[in-house]
């Protein structure tokens, strides 16, 4: 039989395969679709990435030079303004990258009147010749103008911002404040917290001693930041000690002291210059630890020749000294001494120092001071003296003439935006513009004037200065005549008001007006009276105490005194701004008087000396020097 051949069965391929392979080629496609979209798209958010990072970047730099052109250009209104900034994270979240911002906007000027002179004021009517020197060389009076304007701010402005306390005599650059704080008065009463005993040194030539402290002789209170307090040379009590505030008083028995408000105590160890100080000092209102003040008399010996200081508080050195006795040229007059309280320009690092040998000193400080570093220093640049001649004045040769006059300024000055005004031994009261050292008017006060003025301002247009004089070469040959009180226009330098009466005078202890007075401030139950002392009315001895009425210039009240004052009074007021004074006299009396109606409050006699010097006030405390008992007090009101 024939071998039958198997049939080869072909293999049938099931359709399910057919899926399968293309379900698996599907899936590489998808697979490799994704891989390839998920590279692009990692490309494209790199790109993205990119590309937002750039504009970050390139809009931080356009408004960056934006900024920085903008501070160039204007550098006054972006000071202290800095452009805000985010960071890439934010912006990337969603936030915009602030704009450049919007400066602090330039106030519109406020309106500042400019000073002129009228027929009455015109210097021409004096023989007025004005001398300027600048850095050296004498220049043409009218032909000097400074690179860096000054405008002294108001009064509550002066150091406001940086420290506490009484920095100058009357406390600022209009005068007119003596205490610092308002306080609560029930009982009335003056308390005798402490004395400090003080020393003495012989008067230049020998004959006499200058004693405890004298005219004008005004303590300062200061309450200093503690970063300051800590790198200054005091004992380690007090610069632990919390809220410290410090006394620092210049006295005529040639030291300076630091005593504690509260108890007296020394707060470090007092500077030894062995030179009288008579005046009031400074301290510098930017709270840098600077104290600018005086000598008062002349000695022959080098050490003790009369000069200007420029004194360290860190450690009590002497920084910078100008004006020594006998060595500036450009001095008219002689004498040389330092009783005006100076003054500070914050904005132009500038200060400004009339002196006794007829010299307004001005110079750019250049002022560093570093806290953390505790190191203060001066460096004083574009020195500017200013100086005048009187056709009609003689020098101090012939000084035995009653009707001598000589040039000097004495009395501690106001400011008042870019001007100076000064009281002057000869009676010719100057406003000054700081800015080109011109006098702009000449109002008679027609005998030495000693006392500071105040100003009182009414309004940016309308302002007035209140000055009196002393009796000197206006005496008749029993040694009497008119001592006149003045409301001086400070715009124009017309006479506005003036007040007299007849006093007595003494050789050396003048009769007449030697204080500053007190102007009522605005808002308060005196602020329409003017009030000051007037030495030797009815005797020798004897004073009166005269509140006048700002508007006619009448008396509004009078209290005679059985001894006379040379010390300025003081004010303060009471939560409901009730005045009331403060008046010390040569018999050792301190006296509280309602400002509004002269009724006697209170009064203390911590001594049987004479007071000459002038008070502060801290809070409610009283700190004033006497003379001939050589002590310092703190009295407590209320």
């Amino acid at each position: 039989m024939a071998q039958q051949h198997k049939k080869k069965r072909r293999r049938r391929v099931q359709p399910r395969f057919y899926v399968i392979i293309s379900l698996f080629i599907v899936l590489v496609l998808v697979l490799i679709a994704l891989i390839a979209w998920t590279v692009i798209g990692c490309v494209q958010e790199q790109r993205a990435e990119e590309e937002r990072h750039n504009r970050f970047l390139t809009e931080e730099q356009r408004l960056q030079e934006e900024y920085a052109q903008q501070v160039q250009e204007n550098p006054d209104r972006y000071e202290n303004v800095a452009r805000p900034t985010i960071s890439y994270e934010d912006y990337v979240n969603g936030a915009t990258i602030p704009p450049v911002p919007t400066p602090i906007p330039t106030p519109e000027p406020t309106p500042r009147p400019t000073p002129y002179m009228v027929a009455e004021s015109n210097p021409e009517l004096y023989g007025f010749v004005p001398h300027l020197m600048v850095d050296g060389t004498e220049t043409i009076a009218n032909s000097y103008r400074r690179s860096e304007e000054i405008v002294f701010p108001s009064a509550d402005e002066y150091n406001a911002e940086t420290v506490k306390g009484i920095l100058t005599f009357r406390g600022n650059n209009w005068r007119n404040m003596s205490s610092t704080d308002t306080v609560n008065l029930t009982e009335y009463k003056l308390t005798q917290v402490w004395d400090k005993g003080i020393s003495a040194l012989t008067k230049g030539g020998g004959s006499g001693s200058w004693s405890g402290c004298g005219w004008t002789g005004q303590p300062l209170i200061v309450q200093w930041p503690a970063e300051t307090r800590k790198v200054m040379n005091l004992y380690d009590w007090a610069k632990q000690k919390e809220n410290l505030v410090e006394v620092i008083y210049p006295t005529e028995d040639g030291n300076i002291y630091f005593l504690d408000l509260e108890t007296g105590d020394e707060t470090r160890d007092k500077i030894v210059l062995n030179v009288p100080f008579k005046g009031t000092g400074s301290i510098d209102p930017r709270g840098y630890p600077l104290l600018y003040c005086g000598s008062g008399d002349q000695y022959e010996e080098e050490n003790q020749k009369s000069r200007a200081f420029i004194i360290s508080l860190i450690n009590g050195r002497v920084l910078y000294e100008f004006g020594k006795q006998g060595t500036d040229s450009f001095a008219r007059r002689r004498w040389y001494a330092y009783d005006s309280a100076p003054l500070i320009d914050a904005k132009t690092d500038t200060l400004i120092y009339p002196a006794e040998n007829g010299i307004i000193y001005t110079m750019k400080l250049n002022t560093k001071f570093d806290p953390e570093l505790g190191s203060v220093s001066v460096d004083p640049s574009n020195i500017v003296k200013f100086r005048y001649d009187v056709n009609n004045i003689y020098d101090d040769i012939d000084i035995a003439d009653p009707t001598h006059k000589w040039q000097g300024y004495e009395g501690s000055a106001v400011a008042w935006n870019g001007h100076l005004y000064l009281s002057s031994n000869d009676g010719m009261f100057q406003c000054v513009d700081l800015n080109t050292m011109q006098v702009v008017w000449i109002a008679n006060t027609e005998d030495d004037t000693n006392g500071s003025p105040v100003l009182d301002v009414i309004s940016e247009e309308e302002a007035y200065l209140y000055v009196g004089t002393s009796l000197h070469f206006n005496k008749d040959k029993n040694n009497m005549g008119i001592a006149p009180f003045f409301k001086i226009d400070a715009v124009t330098g017309e006479i506005k008001g003036r007040y007299g009466l007849q006093v007595y005078t003494v050789s050396g202890v003048s009769g007449g007006i030697q204080a500053t007075a007190v102007v009522g401030r605005q808002g308060s139950n005196i602020e329409d009276l003017v009030i000051v002392p007037i030495a030797r009315y009815g005797n020798k001895d004897a004073g009166v105490l005269v509140a006048l009425d700002k508007e006619t210039f009448e008396e509004r009240w009078k209290v005679e005194m059985d001894a006379y004052a040379w010390s300025s009074p003081a004010v303060i007021y009471d939560a409901q701004d009730n005045g009331y004074i403060l008046q010390a006299d040569s018999k050792g009396y301190i006296y509280l008087i309602d400002g509004a109606t002269g009724q006697q409050r209170g009064a203390l006699r911590p001594t049987e000396t004479v007071f000459e010097a002038s008070p502060a006030l801290f809070g409610n405390m009283l700190i004033v020097g006497c003379r001939g008992g050589q002590k310092i007090f703190g009295i407590r009101i209320n």
